[in-house]
This record gives structure tokens, C-alpha cells and sequence, in this order.
């Protein structure tokens, strides 16, 4: 009896050296610039299956409070990490904010321009003389494609709308610029017929729902950063092996009474741009030579308070690593 009692004594000694010796995890916040939908489908898949406890974080996820302005969560925030817009990244990075994109969600930006069927909206040149609804972080985006098209602000109306389709759908706006994921998917689902003109067919070359982080944190704990974006990735790619699966996550644990299938076919189209640029199982890729079109084109445009470089807004040390099917491509 004695024998089994010190053979206790030293398991749960051992037991106790080994929860000592575990490294504590590491308190992290990720700030989104939407709601939790199919938008993050991988951070979602990530935090519900506990990928980013196996890299050793403890992840905290704040929806965007419209309130708040992300970037400024981002700079002023303890290991913090978030998304948005390249273009709006660009516009930040130039009025000085310490930050750079280290990945990207969506390989292709969703940004279009959206107009009833009837309107018969059909290219750029056609905006001319009509009222376009721009919610505040496309106007980069919509100064890039006149830029590129050649056409003057002054020769349209642009005013100010939230996230919604309902300025267009009660003809409070001719034109709606918005996401090929979020409000076209809406408009579709809703059953309206429309007209898409996409960004990215017109010179605005950018990703979207790009992960950044502040210059201090990528100088005290790159390590940190690389652990949250391996799992991330890996959370991207169970959701794309099971897209069901995440519309049921969303519906059930982070939007409940949501319209599945809303969620199902923004998903299908956001799936369709995370590897659009760099193919299949290229989840969080992004390209050097794509941030140096882009960084040139805004310049161009002359949308930024000042120039700037490539070499200021991104850092590649954190790039998934290629496929065999993917290494001829290269950056």
C-alpha cells in the first residue's frame, strides 16, 4: 500500500512540474473591420477549434465598433492585430500611422459598383451624370478607378452612405459602391437584378481584409505575429474543405438568426478571391510585385498625403510557404 501511495505522490508531483513547465499562453487581439461572418471564415474556424490555443495565444476577437476607428485599436493597442483595405492601410501608413500589412485574407479586392438592372451601369464612363452612394473607406478606391478611367469626380454626385442597400434599393442613389461578398450577395439574395462593376477590372489593384499590425510589435514579438498568422491559415483551410460547416458556425455561435444562405453564397464568392491571385491553397499570400502595382497606382492617383514605398507598408517575413504547383510562379 505504501508503494502505490509514493507511486501517487510522484504522478501528481509530475503531473504538477508539467502545468508549471507549460508556457503561459499569450493574450492577443484581433480587431475585424466587419461583423463575425463568412468574411472571417478562417479566424473563426481557427478560434472554434482552438488552433490559435495550440500556437500558444489567447485570442480575443473584437467586432468593429463603428465607433472606432481600427487602425488607431491597432497602433495604440497591446499585441494587437487587424484587417482592412490595403487602400485604406495605404492612406494611413502616409499620414504617418506605424503599421504594415503582414498577409492578406482576399487575394483580389471585392470592391465594385452596383447598380439596378434597369440602369443599364455597365462601365465607368457610364457613372457620368448619376448619383453614387460611397460608404467612407471607398473613397480611395473610387479616386483610383476615376483616376485610371479618366473621369473627374465633379462629373458625378457622391454622397455619403453607410453599409446597407437600401439607398439604392429606395432610389436614394443610382450607383452603390459596396462588396461583391457582402451588399451584391444581399441585393442578389433579396432578388434584385444587377449590375457589377469590379474594382479590380479598372485599375484598382489591392487586397483586401488585410492582416496588419503595429511597427512596435513586429520589432518586440515577430514571433507572436508568424504563430497568430500560422494559425490563421490553417483555420482558412478547414474552412474551405467545408464550407457548410461555417455557415452553421456563424448561424449558430457568432450571428445567431443570420440568413444561412446569405452567409452561404458570400462564402462562396469570398472563397473564390482568398486564392484568386496565387491558387489553390495559397491562403494569406500576398505578392510583392502586387503591392508594388498598387503602391504605384495610388501614388499615381495622387489619393495619398505623400509618397510612399513598398518597403514602408509591408513585411514579408511571415509568407506561408509555397506549393510545389506554386514555386515556378514566384512573387
Amino acid at each position: 500500500m505504501k508503494q502505490i501511495h509514493r507511486i501517487f505522490l510522484s504522478f501528481i508531483a509530475s503531473l504538477s512540474l508539467s502545468v508549471q513547465a507549460a508556457d503561459p499562453l499569450t493574450p492577443m487581439t484581433m480587431q475585424l473591420d466587419w461583423r463575425p461572418n463568412v468574411q472571417f471564415a478562417g479566424i473563426l474556424v481557427a478560434l472554434d477549434r482552438g488552433f490559435y490555443r495550440d500556437a500558444g495565444i489567447d485570442l480575443t476577437l473584437r467586432p468593429v465598433d463603428l465607433e472606432m476607428k481600427v487602425v488607431d485599436a491597432i497602433v495604440s493597442g497591446t499585441n494587437w492585430i487587424g484587417c482592412s483595405e490595403s487602400g485604406v492601410l495605404l492612406g494611413a501608413r502616409a499620414h504617418g500611422a506605424p503599421i504594415k500589412a503582414v498577409g492578406t485574407m482576399i487575394q483580389g479586392s471585392p470592391f465594385c459598383l452596383m447598380s439596378l438592372a434597369q440602369k443599364q451601369i455597365l462601365k465607368p464612363a457610364d457613372l457620368r451624370g448619376h448619383t453614387l452612394g460611397v460608404h467612407p473607406d471607398a473613397n480611395l478606391a473610387l479616386d483610383v478607378i476615376l483616376h485610371s478611367s479618366r473621369i473627374p469626380r465633379s462629373a458625378m454626385k457622391c454622397i455619403d452612405v453607410e453599409h446597407s442597400i437600401q439607398p439604392l434599393v429606395n432610389g436614394q442613389v443610382d450607383v452603390l459602391m459596396g462588396y461583391i461578398i457582402d451588399e451584391a450577395v444581399a441585393l442578389q439574395t433579396a432578388g434584385h437584378s444587377i449590375n457589377i462593376i469590379r474594382a479590380y477590372d479598372h485599375g484598382y489593384v489591392a487586397y483586401s481584409q488585410v492582416y496588419f499590425t503595429s511597427d512596435a510589435l513586429l520589432k518586440s514579438d515577430p514571433a507572436l505575429v508568424g504563430r497568430f498568422l500560422e494559425a490563421s491559415y490553417r483555420g482558412w483551410t478547414e474552412a474551405a474543405r467545408d464550407p457548410e460547416a461555417v455557415v452553421r458556425l456563424v448561424t449558430t455561435r457568432f450571428l445567431p438568426g443570420v440568413d444561412p444562405e446569405y452567409q452561404r453564397r458570400s462564402l462562396a464568392e469570398i472563397l473564390k478571391l482568398t486564392q484568386l491571385e496565387s491558387g489553390n491553397g495559397s491562403f494569406g499570400t500576398m505578392k510583392k510585385s502586387t503591392w508594388k502595382k498598387m503602391v504605384r497606382s495610388f501614388n499615381d492617383s495622387g489619393v495619398l498625403a505623400r509618397r510612399i514605398t513598398v518597403d514602408e507598408i509591408t513585411d514579408f517575413r511571415f509568407q506561408p510557404q509555397p506549393s510545389k504547383a506554386r514555386r515556378k510562379e514566384g512573387n
